[in-house]
Formats: structure tokens, sequence, C-alpha cells
């Protein structure tokens, strides 16, 4: 169990990757690298260096598995990175209860942006509409609407901490 001071310094890391993700779409690299090697630190202070070892194969596995979506282009590579370097501060006895979290947020925060796909597909019909009565080019462009997965991954891991 990782002490309550590791625990804020995880919880302020997380809430700024979530909030670079909401407001910048981007989750920036000394972000995930102090996750990561806080996550691992907090191991070896608390339980050793083979507690950190495992929870680094944790933290290679769950980027490994997340490489095929990233490549799809279904998750972003910050959000590989982050679920990765989140997933070194839960080890082995919590990376099942972080990623279903994670994934139970995931799917909740994603209903608006479903929705928003409305919006968007009208967006370019109204688009289309312009470019042919004033030429192409004309109009605002149209900004692709993504889920934050950074609020998926915060809220996720905070769920997995407060179950023990």
């Amino acid at each position: 169990m990782h002490p309550v001071e590791h625990l804020v310094a995880f919880g302020v890391l997380l809430a700024l990757a979530a909030g670079c993700d909401v407001f910048r779409r981007r989750v920036p690299n000394p972000i995930i690298v102090a996750l990561l090697l806080g996550g691992l630190a907090s191991h070896v202070a608390t339980d050793g260096w083979r507690a950190a070892a495992a929870a680094a194969a944790v933290a290679l596995m769950i980027g490994a598995l997340l490489v095929v979506p990233w490549s799809i282009r279904i998750i972003g590579g910050g959000d590989l990175k982050l679920v990765a370097a989140t997933a070194a501060w839960m080890g082995p006895g919590r990376i099942g209860a972080f990623v279903l979290a994670t994934a139970l947020v995931g799917g909740v925060l994603a209903v608006p942006f479903l929705r928003g796909l409305r919006a968007t597909r009208d967006e370019l019909l109204v688009a289309a509409a312009q470019a042919r009565v004033a030429g192409p080019g004309a109009g605002a462009p149209i900004r692709a609407r993504r889920v934050p997965l950074a609020v998926a991954i915060a809220l996720g891991a905070a769920a997995a901490v407060a179950m023990g």
C-alpha cells in the first residue's frame, strides 16, 4: 500500500494529465514520466525492488496490449503512455480493478461524445453546402471530437485505489 503522501502526488499528477487532455487534447510527456518514475519509486520505498519490478512488468504488459488500439487510432499515444504509467502505480494487485473502472468510466464519458456525432455530421453537411456555394476552403474548420481518456484513466485509478 502506498503512503498517503505518495498517493497525493499521484492524484495531483493524474489531475494535471486530465486537465491537459480536456483543455489541450494532449498529455505532456513530463507528466507521464513523473507518473511512471513516481509509481516505481513508491513501490521501492514501500515494498522493495521486487514489487517495483512487478509493477514495471505490469506497466510494460498493459502498454504492449494497448499498441493495437493505438495503431488503429482507437486511442492516442498519450493515452497509451498514461495508462502504462498509471499501471506502474497499480502493480499486479490493483491492475484488474483499474482496468475495469477505467473502462466503465470511459464508457460513461463516451456517451456525450457519441451524441455529439450527430452534430458533427450536421456540421459536415453545412460545410459541404458552403463549399459548393463559396468554393473550397469556405467556412470554419471542423474540429474532431475525442473523448478525453485521461479523465477516465484518472477516475479509474482513483476507484482502484479506493477499492484497496
